[in-house]
């Protein structure tokens, strides 16, 4: 009895995180354990209500998490009491873009040999539970099988210090940041959620390099041969650098990041209102456009982007007349991706980032033959 150690190791900590989706199996790598957290047994409750949501998710579906994992802190660390939630938050990121769903951190339960309260604020119920990344099946796109056991590769990933991968980490997560922050404000602001994609996607353009004749289209390649006649070339450097074209490097880089198997699958129940590859050039720069009309002009889009009745589509229905007199925003909203169709965009997009980059993830994000 004397030799009990009631208190864990200083360099063991222990946060807990939730999804609205039911995982199984666990994640150990001797570093890293995450493990489902099960309702208190005096409370039946909640017993009945995970009884129910094995046959019947709804609303309140949540099911939480604990993860354990051992820091060691930098020799040099001044903090001390460091706040290590951090890495909860990381595994959050890298679970819901991996798996496609949405995750919530409740913050540290244990760190430093010191007990904490977790974040006990309640979370809305989900009226939205039976879209993908709420519900309990695995996105169609890769079908990821929803068991913990497999994120080895993206979970050794975010956590590994290694320089030959720093800045691929660290748009990874940047991105990720935003398209988590989405799932997670998509039911309270669903224009901002939107916004969040794009802004997702505009740090992953940022992370590539772009010669002049793939980002200046003909028109503007013309402009400078004339300039040419006119101006010394220290001026039409200076135009061009001021000719950022980030909705040209936003687009490509998108696009460049779909391959065939993210078009073969779709979560459309309409074959009429799912992405396809001849047509998501105009869908992404709608996508794009539309961000730009709400920023400058405050432009409403909520109503386009939005689900009706439990449909599930990711552009708009044939035939759809958009009630705005603006020509311009007409074709907009006709091209714009639903919110759902912009998060499979997005998700997709941020595993083939890593995945071309050095991370295997999934042989679905192989270049297409």
């Amino acid at each position: 009895m004397d030799n009990l150690q009631l208190r864990s190791h200083p360099n063991v900590h222990k946060c807990l995180i939730s999804s609205p989706a039911k995982f199984s199996g666990e994640y150990e790598d001797g570093e890293l354990l995450i493990a489902p957290s099960y309702p208190s047994m005096r409370n039946e409750a909640l017993h009945t209500i995970q009884r129910l949501n094995e046959f019947n998710q709804n609303h309140i579906s949540r099911y939480y998490y604990v993860c354990v994992f051992n820091f060691l802190p930098e020799p040099d660390q001044q903090i001390i009491i460091p706040d290590n939630s951090y890495v909860s938050d990381i595994l959050s990121i890298a679970l819901a873009i991996y798996y496609g769903k949405r995750f919530d951190n409740h913050g540290i339960l244990e760190s430093c040999g010191l007990f904490w309260m977790p974040n006990v604020e309640p979370i809305f119920p989900s009226s939205n539970y039976y879209i993908g990344i709420n519900n309990n099946y695995p996105r169609k796109d890769l079908e990821i099988p929803l068991i913990l056991n497999n994120c080895k590769s993206i979970i050794k990933f975010i956590l590994t210090r290694n320089d030959q991968y720093e800045k691929l980490q660290r748009y990874f997560l940047a991105a990720g940041k935003f398209y988590l922050n989405s799932l997670q404000i998509m039911e309270q602001d669903i224009e901002q959620a939107y916004l969040n994609l794009i802004t997702c996607g505009e740090i992953l353009s940022n992370f590539y390099d772009y010669t002049e004749n793939e980002i200046y289209d003909d028109n503007l390649k013309e402009i400078f041969m004339r300039l040419a006649c006119l101006a010394q070339d220290s001026d039409i450097k200076q135009l061009k650098n001021r000719l950022y074209q980030v909705k040209k490097k936003f687009t490509l880089t998108i696009i460049r990041l779909l391959n065939k198997t993210f078009f073969a699958q779709t979560e459309s129940d309409d074959e009429n209102t799912k992405l396809q590859e001849e047509f998501i050039d105009k869908n992404i720069k709608a996508a794009y456009d539309i961000r730009s009309k709400y920023v400058h002009t405050g432009q409403s889009f909520k109503a386009y982007i939005e689900q009706r009745y439990k449909s599930i589509n990711e552009v708009p229905r044939p035939g759809l007349e958009p009630n705005v007199t603006d020509k311009e925003l007409k074709a907009i909203f006709k091209r714009i991706p639903s919110y759902i169709g912009l998060e499979r965009i997005m998700r997709f997009a941020l595993l083939r980032f890593i995945h071309t980059n050095g991370i295997y993830i999934h042989q679905g994000l192989d270049e297409s033959e």
